[in-house]
């Protein structure tokens, strides 16, 4: 995964993936930005306990939070699990349950956009915004 993204950062620029909402900005990530902000949430999930081997789960729509912790369970080592965000909180609870059964853990962790927000803010004191608003690591 990480080999296809350099390639897609040589092919087509700098700018290697997009993000358009219709209500608000476009923002656009680099390579080097989207493996950096990768890399940090990699970190602050080993911080919080998830390792090489282990299992993370998450219920996102296609955005930048999707892209960012697919990267990191690539650096981190851990799999990750995705679950419908259209279904409702029992039925993922349910996913979950089954999940964890399957693969004989316990209390794996359910992330969402927000979670992956917060812990990118966590680990590098900005937020992943400001990186694609600013075109690179903001100063302070």
């Amino acid at each position: 995964m990480i080999t296809a993204l350099g390639h897609l950062a040589q092919v087509n620029g700098s700018k290697i993936f997009f993000y358009n909402q219709s209500d608000k900005e476009t923002q656009s990530f680099s390579y080097a930005q989207t493996r950096m902000l990768s890399a940090a949430l990699a970190q602050e999930l080993a911080k919080r306990g998830v390792s090489q081997g282990s299992h993370v789960a998450c219920s996102l729509y296609n955005g930048p939070e999707f892209v960012f912790l697919a990267l990191a369970a690539a650096y981190g080592g851990f799999t990750l699990a995705t679950l419908n965000p259209r279904l409702s909180e029992e039925e993922q609870r349910l996913r979950k349950v089954e999940l964890e059964s399957a693969v004989h853990e316990h209390d794996i962790m359910v992330l969402t956009d927000k979670a992956i927000r917060r812990m990118i803010v966590d680990a590098l004191g900005f937020s992943m915004y400001d990186v694609a608003k600013n075109g690179t690591v903001p100063t302070t």
